[in-house]
This record gives C-alpha cells, sequence and structure tokens, in this order.
C-alpha cells in the first residue's frame, strides 16, 4: 500500500489504536487524520488485508491483521526518520 508521507503520522496512529484492540479510536483517528474520505482509506485497507472489518460499525468491529501489523511497524519507522 503506497502512503503519502504527510499521512504516515495519521495512519500509524490509527492502526496503533487498532493493535491495542480499539477500534472506535481507529475510526476516530481515521476521521481526524483523512477527513471525509477516511472510509475510502478504510476500504483500501481492508482490500489490501490490512483489517478485517467484522461488522458495519465501529464498535469493536474491525480488527487488524498480521500484515496490518507488519505496515504500523514501517509506518512507524517511516515516521520516526522523516521527523
Amino acid at each position: 500500500m503506497r502512503v503519502a508521507v504527510e499521512e504516515r503520522e495519521p495512519l500509524s496512529r490509527a492502526m496503533s489504536e487498532l493493535t491495542e484492540g480499539d477500534s472506535r479510536r481507529f475510526c476516530d483517528s481515521m476521521w481526524l487524520g483523512f477527513g471525509d474520505r477516511w472510509k475510502r482509506v478504510l476500504k483500501d485497507l481492508t482490500e489490501g488485508g490490512f483489517v478485517a472489518v467484522l461488522d458495519q460499525e465501529c464498535n469493536e468491529g474491525i480488527r487488524i491483521t498480521d500484515r496490518g501489523r507488519a505496515l504500523t511497524a514501517n509506518l512507524i519507522k517511516a515516521t520516526r526518520q522523516t521527523a
């Protein structure tokens, strides 16, 4: 998945919420970071196998996959390198 430099930090923050099992905070972080296009980014994450949407609500309905954990680690590393 290609992530623009300016999107690395908000995406890593949101994905980190999922590593903690908090899909509600993930959704909040996605909305804060991406505005109205957060659902499109979520769709891209789902299609890429980075997250699994268990239901259409954000109440415990989204889980991170192993592939998503790897993406999160890479985003955190890339964010630290540009800081």
